[in-house]
């Protein structure tokens, strides 16, 4: 299994007049490791210098530690800026530059937006949040006066009070939901942006009890959908350090979007095994298998459950999040302890902008039976993401297909992912999937949708045509 490493940057160090080049290696979110330099030079280091593609970033003032002993390389110090702060684990592990602002003049304008709220909707606020609030602090006296009880008896009364409690909590959310879509679905784009942001900011103490909408708010990766929130998603049970944190959460992965998701999984293994089983005999070639935005790949324990299973597919994971892509390569290293046997892989740390620009991914890549994608194109405008499919097409082999997954523009948990989990999809139509696709020569297009209503599934299969 090949992973490409992640690569030092050149940079500057800049004293006064004085400025020397250095290599640079990522240390912490907001610091940075700085290859040698002399005593003198590194105690009268102003700032740092760097330059990414056509972009210029000037960390300054800054100041370089004097910590030895966990570098990466001898003689490294690590540098953090004092004026500019930038997300180096974004830029490191995702190629994005990312400025965190430290100063309150956004928040300024932001705090101009409660002037804008409609006033049903502000009501509507105040009468949820104080009900949650009456929930919640019934629900932690409960926990405090068990807290002393051994952790066997504590989780049989928790359990009890769950099975009571739950029922007429989540009704009550249904409830509220229900006018929720009734007061924003009149809204405008920005409007709605406004609003949820209001209401994310009211209900924010609430929000951060349950660990699936604490992070799918905070964003700790800085995108929607990474492998942590796909976890809780797919374990689908009762989480949190609190009651009724715990009932919040499982509230969250129990709306039909969350089972959505689920059920993609399922459905993406179901068909590659069976192409798997199809192409077996096909000169005792591995069927090629491309997945693009791979995120966690926890369907591969779907796909691979033998070591015959293993022993007809190679993957090609795809996905720009370098912390996916190790948990991607932890995951098939467990599959293989446990199977006794190797899962042929590779891992390409790639963005969505390298299907756009590149001329030779098939010689780079190679071609593929078999290619899918089940939540990037959620995240696509249009141009891009027919431009991608085309790209993709042309990876494909003669009678190879692909798999290409978007929510449907009639979820009816949009706006509890909007509101409640800060999660913004682009929605398609059945008919918008195909116009995706319209130009592909030879191409067999159809497209299905999940027991939900909301996942669809385009699946374009390349009819004896080759590019």
């Amino acid at each position: 299994m090949e992973r490409k490493s992640t690569p030092a940057v050149a940079g500057w160090l800049r004293a006064r007049e004085e400025r020397t080049s250095v290599e640079v290696m990522y240390a912490s979110k907001y610091s940075v490791w700085v290859d040698s330099v002399d005593d003198d030079f590194g105690s009268r280091v102003e700032g740092l210098e760097l330059r990414i593609e056509d972009k210029y970033i000037d960390m300054a003032p800054g100041r370089m530690l004097p910590e030895r002993g966990d570098e990466p390389k001898e003689g490294m110090r690590r540098f953090v800026s004092l004026g500019r702060f930038f997300d180096f684990e974004k830029f490191f592990f995702r190629s994005k530059i990312d400025e965190i602002d430290s100063s309150f003049s956004e928040r300024k304008l932001i705090l101009g937006y409660k002037d804008e709220i409609k006033e049903p909707f502000r009501q509507f606020v105040s009468g949820l949040t104080y009900d949650l609030n009456v929930y919640a602090n019934h629900l932690d006296q409960l926990d405090a006066e068990f807290s002393q009880e051994p952790e066997a008896v504590r989780d049989i009364i928790q359990a009890s009070i769950i099975a009571e409690i739950a029922p007429p909590l989540m009704e009550y959310l249904d409830a509220q939901l229900g006018e929720l879509e009734a007061l924003a679905s009149g809204f405008s784009a920005e409007e709605n942006e406004h609003h949820g942001y209001y209401f994310r900011k009211q209900l924010w103490n609430v929000i951060l009890r349950s660990p699936i909408l604490a992070r799918t708010n905070q964003k700790p990766r800085g995108y929607s959908g990474d492998s942590e929130m796909m976890r809780m998603i797919y374990h689908n049970g009762y989480m949190g350090g609190t009651t009724f944190g715990r009932i919040l959460h499982k509230y969250s992965v129990g709306k039909p979007a969350a089972q959505a998701v689920r059920n993609r999984r399922v459905v993406i293994a179901d068909i590659l095994k069976r192409r798997s089983l199809e192409r077996a005999s096909d000169a005792g070639e591995k069927v090629r298998v491309l997945s693009v935005a791979c995120g966690p790949a926890f369907e591969i324990r779907d796909i691979v459950q033998s070591a015959e299973d293993a022993s007809r597919i190679h993957f090609s994971m795809l996905d720009l999040d370098e912390l996916a892509l190790l948990e991607v390569a932890s995951l098939i290293d467990e599959l293989e302890k446990s199977l006794g046997t190797k899962i042929s892989a590779d891992l390409i740390k790639e963005s969505v902008r390298t299907l756009l620009v590149s001329r030779e991914l098939k010689t780079r890549w190679g071609r593929f039976d078999f290619i899918y994608s089940m939540g990037l194109f959620d995240y696509l405008t249009a141009p891009v993401a027919s431009v991608v499919i085309k790209k993709l097409y042309q990876l494909l082999k003669p009678d190879g297909e692909m798999v290409i997954g978007n929510f449907a523009s009639g979820n009816p948990t949009r706006y509890f992912m909007e509101y409640w989990h800060d999660w913004k999809l682009i929605y398609r139509s059945e008919a918008d999937m195909v116009k995706l696709a319209s130009d592909l020569s030879g191409a067999e297009i159809g497209v299905t949708t999940d027991e939900t209503g909301i996942q669809m599934l385009m699946r374009i299969t390349k009819r004896g045509v080759d590019e």
